[in-house]
């Protein structure tokens, strides 16, 4: 599962399992960020958003992208 930061600058991404924050990551523009899920654990229970207070994204497909 990837997210990828489509915009001109670098920005930071909440990584969430069910509602909870777990990680940021910060992704340099045009780049992409992976991460493997645990053993058990279904991508529907995870979400990202660009910075704590953005829309949290289902990853639907393998990948996330934000403009």
């Amino acid at each position: 599962m990837c997210v990828k930061n489509l915009s001109r600058n670098r920005a930071t991404f909440v990584l969430w399992f069910k509602d909870e924050a777990i990680s940021r990551i910060s992704v340099g523009s045009q780049k992409e960020y992976c991460f493997e899920l645990g053993n058990g654990e279904g991508k529907w229970d995870w979400k990202v958003s660009k910075g704590s207070d953005g829309q949290k994204e289902k990853f639907i497909g393998d990948t996330v992208h934000f403009y």
